[in-house]
């Protein structure tokens, strides 16, 4: 009787030989997936019609590819997957595929945290005591402190650098204990980091604004301390397995058959070479490299503030570019209460540009909120009044077609920078919106002056 073979081992043969692609295709294929199960169920609810659903199915194999799949999956699968390489016994093949999956942790998750920074409501150059609009939320670290913070972010990067990209056996024992001691260090402000970032989400700290979406900003840095966990373990098997290497030769014993083979004396026979000796057998180790990494960070930490404070940057600065912040977990500092504008409309959007080039004029009242005022704000309020008032049926479809297309644009608009030019845009039309109140209103200028008044004093006064 013939039995046939099952296909399971093949099939995760294959996963095992290309993790990479599978992750980096399987992510944007599920998020993909899943958008398109939810346009379905979607359609299926309200009804719509064949053409709607078709429609639906290509923007949700898009969005659910890029977003979904690429901005949300991907990271968090390349986290799991860092987290498994902290407890599993890497084998030579493995290395490699872990290593290739720490260099998309480092890159994509460095690249993800500025996109989320530019798309969110945190404005990284907003210090503590500046006036911002609606939701938006001040720098996490304060400018002052911030070399600093780069400094131990970078020095910890190129000790990672370092340790993994050179073969254990080929690096002196103290520059390994120095890269450990440097990713030590980068550790530091990863911690700082994710309290900063996720004590807000938990209810701790300044939380007003605070998101769940946040947690995305702490990834990197948690990944990052996986990675040191994991690759300290990872070298620590590599040198101890480092005999069963073909043609291995430990240095010591190397440099005795050579020195003994010349007739000489071991160098580290003299007595001022014993404590060096000494060191260097301690060093050579593994157990002791984490905690020789230890010590070793209190001089490197030493020796960096040292050249730091030629630049300006003083050790209390570790400390103050948590605290010296407002709106988040270690924040210190009580920031303005923020104003409001409705941000559905264009106009009331370019209100929130550069003081010298909107030119607001004071705080008004819109929705119960205080809103920042400037005249073309008014003027295009104003003009929508009288459009109102005269011709209710052409304002309902000019308010029909600027929901559709105004809008989304508005949303768009997440700067300074951004509302400056959207106030340069709006100008030829803000010059169109005076000369028809000009024309069609016997009072434009009070018209105007009571936009976004509160209602009490919102009531124009004709003339007798």
């Amino acid at each position: 009787m013939k039995h046939s073979t099952p296909p399971a081992p093949a099939q995760r043969a294959l996963f095992l030989r290309h993790p990479v692609a599978t992750v980096l295709l399987g992510c944007p294929a599920i998020g993909a997936i899943l958008s398109v199960i939810a346009a379905i169920l979607t359609t299926i609810e309200y009804g719509d019609s064949t053409a709607y659903l078709l429609r639906d199915l290509l923007s949700a194999l898009l969005a659910g590819a890029v977003f979904v799949g690429g901005m949300l999956l991907f990271p968090i699968v390349v986290s799991i997957i860092d987290f498994i390489g902290v407890f599993k016994k890497q084998t030579p093949a493995s290395r490699r595929t872990f290593r290739i999956f720490a260099i998309l942790t480092i890159t994509i998750g460095i690249l993800y945290s500025f996109l989320y920074m530019m798309f969110s409501n945190v404005m990284p150059n907003a210090m503590w005591n500046e006036q911002l609009y609606n939701a938006e939320r001040h720098q996490p670290v304060w400018t002052g402190g911030l070399g600093l913070i780069i400094a131990l972010a970078v020095l910890g990067l190129a000790g990672y650098i370092v340790l993994s990209a050179v073969r254990i056996d080929r690096l002196p024992p103290l520059v390994t204990a120095l890269s450990i001691a440097a990713m030590y260090l980068g550790v530091i402000p990863a911690v700082f980091w994710c309290l900063q970032i996720g004590l807000p989400v938990l209810g701790i700290g300044q939380h007003d604004y605070a998101s769940h979406a946040d947690l995305f900003l702490c990834l990197l840095p948690c990944d990052y301390i996986l990675l040191v966990i994991g690759l300290i373990r990872n070298k620590i098997h590599e040198w101890n397995e480092r005999g069963s290497w073909d043609g291995f030769v430990p240095l010591d014993e190397e440099l005795a058959v050579r020195q003994i083979a010349n007739g000489r004396p071991l160098p580290f026979a003299a007595p001022r070479w014993r404590l060096i000796a000494h060191l260097d057998s301690w060093l050579t180790n593994s157990r002791h490299w984490p905690l020789g990494g230890l010590l070793l960070m209190v001089p490197l930490l030493g020796i960096l503030l040292a050249l730091l404070a030629l630049f300006g940057q003083y050790p209390d600065r570790l400390v103050r570019a948590w605290t010296e912040t407002a709106d988040w977990g270690l924040s210190q500092k009580i920031p303005p209460q923020n104003a409001f504008y409705d941000e559905h409309y264009l106009c009331t959007v370019a209100a929130g540009g550069h003081r010298k080039i909107v030119r607001p004029m004071r705080y008004g009242e819109r929705h119960g909120h205080r809103v920042v005022v400037n005249r073309q704000l008014c003027i295009a309020n104003a003009f929508e009044d009288l459009l109102m008032e005269r011709t209710p049926r052409m304002h309902r479809r000019l308010r029909r077609f600027y929901d559709t297309y105004g809008f989304p644009l508005s949303r768009l608009i997440r700067t300074k920078k951004a509302a400056d030019f959207v106030w340069l845009l709006m100008k030829p039309l803000e010059w169109m919106f005076l000369l028809v109140l000009y024309l069609f209103d016997a009072t434009p200028e009070n018209r105007i002056a009571v936009q976004y008044m509160p209602v009490r004093q919102a009531t124009p006064r004709r003339p007798r």
